[in-house]
């Protein structure tokens, strides 16, 4: 995410919510500290600790892609700038689970916005 789309787009009008869950035991709010600082070095980029897993088990629930897991993880949603968050997030344009079998595709339809600033 970092290579692939921030660095190469840094003028583009981007937000990145990066969701820190409990997937694995070692998935801890430290370690989410830490991986924020090695992988995201950019401002648009905003991130969160849901170590209840509340988000991910409510994508998984009543998200756009279907899994059998307890719940989601390793997945981006991207969103239109006039997406809102009422009783569910609006203006979904792309969801890809795994992250890095949708980047090429991720990375297309960002290209393709017209939000270049």
């Amino acid at each position: 995410m970092q290579q692939s789309i921030l660095a190469r787009y840094p003028a583009r009008s981007l937000r990145v919510y990066a969701v820190w869950q409990s997937a694995y035991e070692r998935d801890t709010l430290d370690a989410a500290r830490q991986s924020a600082q090695d992988l995201f070095r950019d401002d648009r980029v905003r991130h969160i600790w849901d170590g209840d897993n509340a988000i991910a088990t409510w994508y998984t629930r009543k998200g756009p892609l279907e899994s059998t897991a307890v719940f989601i993880w390793d997945a981006h949603y991207l969103y239109t700038s006039e997406a809102q968050w009422k009783d569910e997030p609006s203006h979904l344009i792309d969801a890809w689970h795994p992250v890095i079998n949708g980047m090429d595709q991720l990375v297309s339809m960002i290209t393709s916005l017209s939000t270049e600033r």
